[in-house]
């Protein structure tokens, strides 16, 4: 499976905006990235045509998401830390 999950960085980079593949957020980072071009309505149409999935995570998937990270960059560059560390201990 090939996709990316991204944070509000990606966005404003262009990310999601570059690419034809599946990209997952979370409502919490929509809310922040929403105003991104919105006078193209480009966030919609990620979402209308299944670019764009605005998911809330499990634990696990959090946790996995976690550790590939750790394996490919060190660190979480993909979520969050402040983000991951609210997640987990809800």
């Amino acid at each position: 499976m090939d996709f990316r999950i991204l944070d509000a960085s990606a966005f404003y980079a262009g990310v999601p905006f570059q690419t034809s593949k599946t990209h997952f957020t979370t409502s919490l980072v929509y809310e922040e990235i929403k105003h991104i071009k919105k006078n193209q309505d480009v966030l919609s149409t990620l979402i209308e045509t299944n670019r764009l999935k605005i998911i809330e995570p499990e634990k696990s998937d959090i946790k996995q998401a976690t550790e590939a990270a750790k394996k490919k960059w060190g660190f979480t560059t993909i979520i969050s830390r402040r983000y991951l560390n609210n997640c987990i201990r809800n």
